[in-house]
């Protein structure tokens, strides 16, 4: 290197990242703890994102059971209108023989009470 002439390259670069050193040493810390506060916020971000989707889908299960729900309703109404027609089609004797195995399925107190059925 010529006398006098000016450093170049890396002389320059630590020569002047010794003088940021110099006076701010804590400037190393300040970007760490940047970086942390930033994963730390985006974490909670995306703890909170995480809780707002396990709510949509408990909701929307709530909602898939309650459509369920209503469908097998309607389908033990859809049947139970069609056996009616059925037995009002049947001769006397048979109609009496399918209704006698209908009541011998019907097995809950209270729903053989409101039936008007005897007692098991």
């Amino acid at each position: 290197m010529r006398r006098g002439a000016p450093r170049g390259g890396l002389a320059k670069l630590l020569i002047f990242s010794g003088a940021i050193y110099a006076h701010r040493p804590h400037f190393l810390f300040e970007r760490k703890k940047e970086t942390i506060m930033s994963y730390a916020k985006q974490l909670e971000k995306l703890e909170r994102e995480n809780a707002q989707a396990k709510a949509r889908v408990k909701d929307l299960g709530a909602r898939r059971r309650k459509l369920m729900r209503k469908a097998d309703a309607r389908r033990k109404i859809l049947y139970g209108v069609a056996v009616l027609a059925l037995l009002k089609d049947l001769p006397e004797a048979k109609r009496l023989a399918t209704l006698e195995r209908l009541h011998a399925r019907i097995t809950v107190k209270r729903d053989r009470d409101f039936l008007g059925l005897p007692d098991l």
